[in-house]
């Protein structure tokens, strides 16, 4: 049987339909499972579509962590960093991300790198022995003025002695043997 799907012509809307909803996200779920052949232990809703029920219906679907959270559009602080566990989910709020440093914090290319240190900074002021900041950087603006310095974000980032560089799935495995 054809199946014909109807979305908004606002994605924002889209995203907020489907986050509302257990069963748009099974099916979502298992699509991308289908296709990759891999299951699918974490999220990110696109627009920060975050909802206080959604960590509900992520741990139900087996989600094992998700990161849609951002309190605030125009800067880095301390709400910004570490992670939250709802039940058995664990959510990494992102601390910085290419679309809101360009759009939102109106950062310029030679202001990253101090961006990333300044962030850094806190992030050990906040806890020196143990902090999580999640970096989200789009694909799409690898070659765009700004988005091209990630190349140095990772060199300035692997320079730092006490910096790791994980896969998300990495992170809440070691944070749920912590248990």
């Amino acid at each position: 049987t054809q199946k014909t799907f109807a979305y908004s012509s606002d994605p924002k809307q889209f995203v907020s339909e489907v986050v509302n909803e257990t069963k748009k996200i099974l099916e979502e779920k298992t699509k991308l499972e289908s296709i990759s052949k891999t299951e699918i232990k974490s999220n990110r809703v696109h627009y920060l579509g975050f909802n206080d029920d959604l960590p509900n219906k992520l741990q139900e679907l087996g989600f094992v962590y998700d990161s849609s959270v951002r309190r605030s559009k125009d800067r880095i602080d301390e709400n910004e960093m570490g992670y939250f566990k709802y039940g058995n989910l664990i959510e990494f709020p992102i601390t910085i991300m290419d679309a809101y440093l360009f759009t939102h914090m109106k950062i310029k290319e030679e202001q990253i790198i101090p961006t990333f240190e300044s962030t850094l900074k806190l992030g050990r002021a906040v806890n020196d022995s143990f902090n999580v900041i999640t970096v989200i950087w789009h694909d799409n603006v690898l070659k765009m003025k700004g988005g091209r310095m990630y190349k140095e974000i990772l060199e300035y980032l692997t320079s730092q002695d006490d910096v790791s560089i994980l896969r998300g799935i990495d992170l809440a495995s070691m944070i749920n043997s912590k248990k």
